[in-house]
């Protein structure tokens, strides 16, 4: 559900996903449906939690993670400067985690 005053973000969210074409490092969107009251975003399934929450439990990540997940973000941001796409909003609670350990960019 998304308030009022966040549906022109949610938009712009939608736009810039269907933008950004195809990176691992970045979620993808699959397709978006509208109803009467509500915009829906069928994205990538990544259950693998956010990093923040993962240095949380860990209190801090060990140098191998932390070196690995650096090169992946920067990795998916490259891909979006070369669309002309910034994030503004790059923190470790949008950086998601996929099955296999991945990170992807998430939340612009």
């Amino acid at each position: 559900m998304v308030a009022k005053n966040q549906v022109g973000n949610v938009k712009a969210e939608r736009a810039i996903l269907m933008w950004q074409g195809q990176s691992e490092f970045v979620a993808k969107l699959y397709w978006t449906f509208s109803s009467k009251d509500y915009l829906y975003l069928v994205m990538e399934y990544l259950n693998g939690g956010d990093c923040a929450s993962l240095i949380k439990v860990l209190g801090g990540l060990p140098e191998d993670w932390a070196k690995k997940y650096l090169g992946e973000v920067i990795l998916g941001v490259e891909h979006l400067h070369s669309r002309d796409i910034i994030h503004r909003d790059l923190k470790p609670d949008n950086l998601l985690i996929d099955q296999k350990g991945h990170l992807k960019l998430t939340d612009f």
